[in-house]
């Protein structure tokens, strides 16, 4: 009842308000006209309003108006631009440089605007049409993806059995959410279903107390297919506690090399490492480890963390420059925890890297066989990849995947307390090694089905009482 009167509210409240004011909205992005790069905390003012607000690190901004309210933009080193609102107004914003008098700035806008769910013209000149986005093969971007190929319907009759690795990686949804916010549309292979689903968080109830995994499950009609039901099946493994739990001991492993140097890679690494170096107990260890250049070097040994401060200023002083020998890093992190190794402590290896593995190990096969190698020794592994236009997500992919571990996207600072802190327990903490599911249809029910998402995890059905073959891990939590 709450939350409907709560929604109720909010509408009304809406309803009621655009119908006194008349409110617009403006929003876009603010860009240099040489090379249609992001200004960020670029100033943009309601001048009729005496509203101001500053562009984010994308440069995107929004602003309220009412139609003729004037709005002027400004930043250090560009000229000012002026405009007057108007309904439906967004798009993109180029300021020239002060030094720079050959051309205007303009707002480039869609070729449509949607009002109301109707298609309007677009306002006539000052804002010609916006250029093309650039395809990843014309602009500097090198990510690399996966290729992912959608199940099709499957007959009961014939095959009546599901079967797949569970996964509970994330890192698709804010990846997605990096280009989206950058202004650019996430490549296809970049969307893995299962991964915006296992972002949220569900109220499932926690397992039994001698019960590791619960299953939940939930039927619906589809809601883009009326001639189809959609069946959620969800799994909750139990919540450790951290109080009584073994000691940690884990090596941060971070790429400084030069394509780590930009604000979202290497600083915000460091940010992310931060938090995790306060959630984590005073009895626990940590050392740090490093690769760029064509090195890979152990910063710190064994550190216990109630010596915080130290640590810290550790993290501090690295600085980004040269290769990316991600391989050797990841096998000399292994060999670091092997020389302290117990079965009462938990082993795990964290790393910070925007994938690009571009010296030693390097191919995604070789990288396979390291993992499946390096797994054995009771030693997990965390993957934090960073940034987009370098991100090789196929080789994280592939290092969480065969280690035994779990892979994330940290963007932003928010995004790195939701994966170290607020799920610190799942992050760290594995509950269930090699799980996996088989769902059998009953052919009397059921004419066919699809598995949406988890393309990358199908199994043989002979492979589920095989122990032999590896399958996904769930943490605390999960």
């Amino acid at each position: 009842m709450k939350l409907l009167a709560t929604m109720f509210f909010f509408c009304v409240a809406t309803i009621a308000f655009g119908q006194k004011s008349e409110l617009i909205i403006i929003d876009g992005f603010v860009l240099d006209a040489r090379d249609s790069t992001a200004i960020a905390s670029a100033i943009v003012t309601n001048v009729s309003k005496g509203l101001k607000i500053t562009t984010k690190n994308n440069g995107y901004f929004f602003i309220n108006a009412q139609k003729n309210d004037l709005i002027s933009i400004t930043s250090s080193g560009y000229k000012e631009y002026k405009f007057k609102a108007i309904p439906s107004l967004s798009g993109r914003i180029y300021l020239n440089p002060t030094d720079n008098d050959t051309e205007k700035p303009h707002l480039a806008r869609d070729h449509e605007v949607v009002i109301n769910r109707k298609i309007l013209s677009p306002a006539p000149a000052p804002f010609p049409p916006a250029p093309a986005p650039l395809s990843p093969a014309q602009s500097e971007s090198t990510y690399d993806f996966s290729p992912i190929n959608e199940n099709k319907f499957n007959i009961v009759c014939q095959e009546p059995l599901s079967t797949f690795s569970i996964d509970v990686d994330k890192a698709s949804y804010s990846i997605s959410r990096h280009f989206i916010t950058s202004g650019r549309k996430p490549p296809i292979d970049s969307v893995r279903l299962e991964e915006f689903i296992n972002y949220f968080p569900y109220d499932y109830q926690d397992p039994q107390q001698n019960r590791d995994i619960r299953i939940q499950t939930e039927l619906t009609n589809c809601p883009w297919n009326k001639r189809a039901l959609l069946l959620k099946i969800g799994l909750k493994s139990k919540k450790v506690s951290l109080k009584n739990g073994p000691a940690n001991n884990v090596v941060f492993l971070i790429d400084i090399s030069g394509s780590m140097d930009a604000k979202v890679k290497l600083p915000l690494a460091k940010k992310a490492y931060t938090l995790l170096l306060n959630k984590l107990r005073d009895d626990d260890f940590v050392s740090i480890v490093t690769y760029g250049g064509s090195s890979t070097n152990i910063v710190m040994e064994p550190t216990i963390c109630s010596d915080r401060r130290y640590i810290a200023q550790q993290l501090q002083n690295l600085q980004p420059g040269g290769g990316t020998p991600g391989g050797p890093g990841i096998e000399v992190s292994y060999n670091l925890l092997k020389r302290n190794l117990s079965k009462f402590t938990n082993n795990r290896v964290i790393v910070a890297t925007d994938g690009d593995f571009n010296m030693g190990t390097n191919s995604d096969s070789e990288l396979q066989r390291m993992m499946e190698s390096l797994r054995r020794n009771n030693i997990e592994i965390t993957v934090m990849g960073f940034g987009i236009d370098n991100l090789k997500d196929n080789k994280l992919e592939i290092i969480a995947d065969k280690g035994n571990g779990n892979y994330y996207h940290i963007d932003n600072v928010i995004e790195a307390k939701k994966v170290l802190v607020e799920e610190f327990r799942g992050t760290l903490i594995t509950v269930a090694k090699d799980v996996k599911a088989q769902v059998e249809f009953n052919p009397s029910q059921v004419s066919s089905y699809r598995q949406i998402g988890y393309e990358n995890r199908y199994m043989r059905d002979a492979d589920f009482d095989d122990s032999k073959i590896d399958a996904g891990e769930m943490g605390s939590g999960h």
